[in-house]
């Protein structure tokens, strides 16, 4: 699944929220980033918005060891950013590729630039807003206890 270092897609600066206000972790946020450039872009096919995840593969694009690929994709996937489209041929799907097309790019800037931004971003990139809600009250309460922080 080698990425392609051709084309462009649209990248919204709110995206940066998500580390901000510590939803995503940075590598859950750069395996998300990757996940969306590999992501079938051609809205006429029926796996518009979806990837292949072969972890191994990512991981040496990556540099990293398999199980801490494993660890990103597994928060994305308890975070609800991916859901599984095939599981046998490791295939999962991104919720609204269209805010990543250049043609309808703008709709989502617009819903998204208010001063609700974080919350309406959720709603359009995540399959469930509440599994965003139930893993920040974990890391609070972590975090209130002094311990590390996992997610798997």
């Amino acid at each position: 699944m080698c990425m392609s270092i051709n084309g462009y897609r649209v990248s919204h600066r709110n995206r940066w929220l998500l580390l901000k206000n510590k939803i995503l972790t940075i590598h859950e946020f750069l395996l998300l980033e990757y996940y969306i450039d590999v992501s079938d872009w051609d809205d006429r096919h029926k796996k518009y918005g979806v990837f292949e995840a072969y972890l191994e593969e990512i991981s040496e694009e990556f540099g990293r060891k398999k199980d801490a690929v494993r660890k990103w994709h597994n928060g994305l996937y308890s975070k609800k950013f991916i859901v599984a489209y095939d599981l046998k041929r490791k295939l999962f799907q991104l919720k609204s590729p269209q805010r990543y097309n250049t043609k309808n790019a703008e709709v989502f800037h617009k819903e998204e630039d208010n001063e609700k931004a974080l919350e309406t971003l959720l709603l359009n990139i995540t399959f469930s807003t509440e599994e965003i809600e139930k893993t920040q009250q974990e890391v609070v309460n972590l975090a209130l206890k002094n311990e590390d922080v996992g997610l798997m």
